[in-house]
């Protein structure tokens, strides 16, 4: 399969929209065995999701991933 990048990112779209239209969850893992050149249009696609509200993040990932955050920095700079 050769696709663009903004044909992935087109096919994220298209598979997120059509899973939310039948109602049908999605776990999107991202999994290793990625070049660092496609960094870049994974975090496009992700990006894209969450723009149009296809990929929302619970409130308590985003707490939890804070917490985890300033937990570190203060523990580096208690050390």
């Amino acid at each position: 399969m050769d696709l663009s990048e903004d044909g992935i990112v087109a096919r994220d779209q298209f598979v997120f929209e059509v899973a939310r239209q039948k109602r049908v969850p999605i776990v999107m893992l991202l999994s290793g065995g990625y070049q660092h050149s496609n960094a870049g249009v994974i975090a496009k696609s992700i990006l894209n999701l969450r723009a149009r509200g296809l990929l929302p993040i619970p409130p308590a990932a985003d707490a939890s991933a804070s917490s985890a955050s300033s937990s570190a920095s203060s523990s580096s700079s208690s050390a």
